[in-house]
């Protein structure tokens, strides 16, 4: 019964988190999405490009 109350008042935790979890899925999606459009080849030549920025 107070467990009842205490998620009517706070909610659910698990709840809260798969919602929260949910957002970044979706931002993973869109990315996937995006990166689709790419070939290998398009993929391999920003990979070198990211390289040399970061060296």
């Amino acid at each position: 019964m107070i467990e009842k109350i205490i998620k009517a008042i706070f909610g659910d935790p698990s709840e809260k988190k798969v919602k929260e979890i949910s957002q970044f899925v979706e931002k993973i999606k869109e990315f996937e999405t995006a990166q689709e459009k790419y070939s290998l080849e398009d993929i391999q030549n920003k990979t070198s490009e990211f390289k040399a920025m970061f060296e």
